[in-house]
């Protein structure tokens, strides 16, 4: 049975908006938000709307369903925001979800591009080896995941190239 919930929107205030480059980061932060805040269930549809003989739970979960639903939408970043975020969804945070998942977690040619385009930008020029190499496994994960394969002779010669000038050998 659902419990009457208020929902701390401090608590949320740390996790930034999703941009082209950081959704793995924000979708662990928000998945996190909406364990600890009893959302889950509605965001990803494996908790069902309460029958109409149940008003008092019914309300909870519609008041539930609609902090989820803004949650979600404030921390999408204005191009983010128009990409996803429709009259035909705005109310419905599983639905949102689904599309963010769908934007940024998918096979979609359009995911593979942004994907490979970060791959290809991927620098090391602050000089932080151990960052640059997180990075580096992160976006190679991710292209994989989305389909985008590469050989691992091109890999290992991408992630030299991009080494900054102290950490190359000739």
């Amino acid at each position: 049975m659902a419990t009457n919930i208020e929902v701390s929107e401090s608590s949320g205030s740390s996790i930034k908006p999703l941009e082209q480059d950081n959704f793995h980061q924000w979708k662990g932060s928000m998945l996190s938000y909406f364990l600890e805040h009893n959302l889950d269930g509605i965001v990803d549809g494996s908790e069902s709307k309460p029958e109409p003989t149940r008003p008092t739970e019914l309300a909870n979960w519609y008041l539930r369903e609609k902090k989820a639903a803004g949650f979600i939408a404030r921390k999408l970043d204005s191009r983010n925001r128009d990409l996803i975020v429709n009259d035909l969804n705005h109310k419905d945070p599983k639905e949102l979800w689904d599309a963010i998942i769908l934007e940024y977690a998918s096979k979609k040619a359009r995911n593979r591009s942004r994907l490979f385009t970060r791959f290809l930008l991927l620098n090391c020029n602050n000089g932080d080896l151990n960052q640059y190499i997180t990075s580096f496994r992160q976006i190679t994960k991710e292209m994989n995941d989305a389909g985008v394969k590469l050989d691992d002779d091109l890999l290992a010669h991408m992630a030299l190239h991009h080494l900054p000038d102290e950490h190359k050998t000739t």
